[in-house]
C-alpha cells in the first residue's frame, strides 16, 4: 500500500502581535498573512470593507506529496523547538498555533501518529488539524512517492 498524499502547513493567530514579527521570529517564508488592524483585502489584493481583527500567518511546510506524515511532523517539531521561547511567549499572550494537514486519499488508507509525537507537538503548544479529501485517479498518478 502506498503512503498517503498530504500537504502540511503551520498556522498562527494572535490578537496583538504583528505578522512581520512572527515571520521574522520563525524564519520561514509565509504563504498567507495579514496583521491585526490592517485593511482587509482579497488574496489578489482587492480592498474589502473593514480591518482584520487578528493577525494570521500560514506557512506552507510541505507541498502536496506522497509520504509519511509523522516523519514530516517530527522534522518540523525539531525545527520549531529552536523557537521554544518565542512560542511560549506567543501562547502566553493568547496566541494560537497549529499544524494543519490536508490528506488526499486515493482509496482506503490509514496512518498512525504515535503518542510520543503527539506529546512533542503538545509540548510546543501546537494543535493538530487534519482535513481529508478524495484524490482523483488522474491526480494520484501524478504525485511522486517520497
Amino acid at each position: 500500500m502506498s503512503a498517503p498524499v498530504f500537504t502540511l502547513s503551520l498556522r498562527l493567530w494572535h490578537s496583538t502581535q504583528r505578522a512581520d514579527d512572527i515571520i521574522a521570529a520563525l524564519q520561514l517564508p509565509p504563504r498567507f498573512y495579514h496583521s491585526v488592524g490592517s485593511d482587509r483585502q482579497t488574496p489578489k489584493g482587492t480592498p474589502l470593507d473593514g480591518i482584520y481583527e487578528e493577525t494570521y500567518c500560514c506557512f506552507l511546510l510541505e507541498k502536496k506529496m506522497r509520504g509519511h506524515l509523522d516523519e514530516y511532523l517530527e522534522h518540523w517539531c525539531e525545527y520549531l523547538e529552536k523557537f521554544t521561547e518565542f512560542l511560549n511567549d506567543f501562547l502566553r499572550t493568547n496566541g494560537k498555533l497549529e499544524f494543519y494537514a490536508s490528506i488526499f486519499l486515493d482509496g482506503d488508507k490509514g496512518f498512525e501518529i504515535k503518542n510520543i509525537l503527539l506529546n512533542r507537538i503538545c509540548a510546543l503548544g501546537l494543535g493538530l488539524s487534519i482535513e481529508m479529501y478524495r484524490l482523483s485517479d488522474k491526480e494520484a498518478a501524478r504525485i511522486v512517492e517520497n
